[in-house]
Formats: C-alpha cells, sequence, structure tokens
C-alpha cells in the first residue's frame, strides 16, 4: 500500500511538473520595432515596456526599424516570447 501511495505522489509531481514547464501564454499588441537582432526583433509596446520576441529570419529583411506593427506572440512559462504573426 505505501509503495503505490508514494508511486501516486510521485507521478502527480511528475504530471504537475510537466504543466508548469508547459504553460503558454498567448499576446498581441501594437508595438514600434526598435531594433533587429540575429533571429529576435526588440519592440516597445504602447505603455513602454520593452521586449525581445524570437523571430524568424527569413521576416527579417521584410521589416523595418522604428515602424508600427500589429503582433501575436507566444510565451512559455520559462523561455523567450516567440513570434507568430507580424503586420503593418
Amino acid at each position: 500500500m505505501k509503495k503505490i501511495l508514494i508511486t501516486l505522489i510521485i507521478a502527480i509531481i511528475i504530471f504537475f511538473g510537466i504543466v508548469w514547464i508547459s504553460v503558454t501564454s498567448s499576446t498581441a499588441e501594437v508595438i514600434v520595432l526598435k531594433e533587429i537582432k540575429n533571429g529576435e526583433i526588440v519592440v516597445q509596446n504602447n505603455i513602454g515596456e520593452i521586449k525581445t520576441i524570437k523571430a524568424p529570419r527569413i521576416i527579417m529583411k521584410l521589416l523595418h526599424e522604428n515602424n508600427e506593427y500589429f503582433i501575436h506572440y507566444n510565451k512559455r512559462r520559462w523561455g523567450k516570447p516567440v513570434l507568430k504573426k507580424i503586420e503593418p
């Protein structure tokens, strides 16, 4: 009985650990593109927050610094935000 209880507790802890790590939030906002780096963009939103977001390199040539864009990105609990969509 004790072994089953310990196994169950360990399984629950592992399950919650996986859920905790994989939680993703999705955000959409209007930003000003401040800087284009290697594989990342630095953006500033309307309230002045500056964020670094991973972006596909293929779109880097299409973006221009100091222009306003509407972006949609995902952020995992422990990772950097990842760009999913960008519109002028």
